[in-house]
């Protein structure tokens, strides 16, 4: 059976391009057709067209140095597919999206991409696999604890940013590739804490700027947290500009973007002077004067003439 679905590997950007419109299709009978259609029929599509996906990329043919671009894809569209099939069996199983729901979800999703990352090395797999766990996390906190307001889920947070940190760092032993994806990922969790303040901080711009009030002097984020999203821009930003990754360069320049609106409503007395020492202290070390490396010797010098070894220094002998 798998044999009739392995893409031929000349042919893999017209099945991978075939895959995309096909999750298109799909997505937009989710929308268009969600109550004219029953669960079951939505169900039915969905479920076969993710196995047709799915199908295909555990048939696609491996490659030396790693997946090209077109089973990327095939990895990507598969996941969306699958996500949208186990959404509808959800709701065929009578679920009405609360968080237990998103916790089984979001596991079949995250195991789907393990099997990505590990058995088919696709670092697009570590990306969404990652994604998937941090919401699974998110919505095993709220299913279990139920806790109020959102400070406990921007500690959890910060507990799966830094593990996505630390297995960037095991990763690239084994693919750089999938080092990166995850430096991403953690980049997005650090996003998403930024993203918490982002309410009081319109609200606080819409009060202050439009209506003359005082809502936008109100708004301080901690210093902890800015502090935060600041760190993880100036590691992932560096990250990427040593490696030369785009991504990562993107990744780390929003959370800089992140850190200034963040730190622009807030206490505004200490971060100049510690973003001047900091431009201080790397500018002297990156400018300081060196002392030039010496030329490399020609070829041939130290050798006697002729072009033979250089003779041993003379031993002397012991008394």
């Amino acid at each position: 059976m798998l044999e009739l679905l392995r893409p031929k590997p000349f042919r893999g950007d017209q099945v991978a391009a075939g895959t995309v419109v096909l999750t298109v299709l799909v997505l937009l009978l989710e929308l268009r057709f969600r109550g004219d259609w029953g669960d079951g029929v939505h169900l039915l599509y969905a479920a076969a067209a993710a196995a047709l996906v799915l199908g295909m990329a555990a048939a696609a043919p491996a490659e030396e140095g790693g997946p090209p671009a077109w089973h990327s894809t095939l990895y990507v569209t598969g996941f969306l597919l699958a996500g949208a099939a186990l959404v509808n069996l959800a709701q065929v199983l009578g679920s009405h999206g609360g968080a237990g729901t998103v916790v089984w979800v979001g596991a079949a999703l995250t195991a789907l991409g393990a099997w990505m990352s590990r058995d088919r090395d696709s670092a697009s797999g570590t990306l969404l696999g990652a994604i998937a766990g941090v919401v699974t996390s998110l919505a095993l906190l709220r299913f279990v604890f139920s806790p109020d307001g959102v400070t406990p889920f921007r500690y959890l947070l910060l507990a799966d940013a830094v593990a996505l940190g630390l297995m960037a760092l095991w990763q690239r032993i084994r693919g750089p590739a999938h080092g990166v994806q995850l430096l991403n990922a953690a980049g997005l969790v650090l996003l998403a804490i930024a993203a918490t303040f982002a309410v009081d901080l319109v609200f606080g711009l819409f009060t202050s700027r439009l209506l003359g009030g005082e809502g936008g002097g109100t708004f301080h984020p901690a210093t902890g947290w800015t502090l935060v999203v600041l760190a993880g821009g100036i590691g992932i930003l560096s990250a990427g500009a040593a490696d030369d990754e785009r991504g990562n360069v993107v990744v780390g320049s929003a959370l800089l973007l992140a850190f200034v609106l963040l730190a622009s409503r807030g206490d505004l007395r200490w971060w100049p002077l510690l973003l001047a020492g900091a431009t201080a202290a790397l500018l002297t070390v990156g400018l300081r004067p060196s002392t030039p490396v010496p030329d490399e010797p020609p070829p041939g010098a130290g050798r006697p003439p002729g072009g033979g070894p250089a003779p041993l220094p003379p031993v002397r002998p012991v008394d």
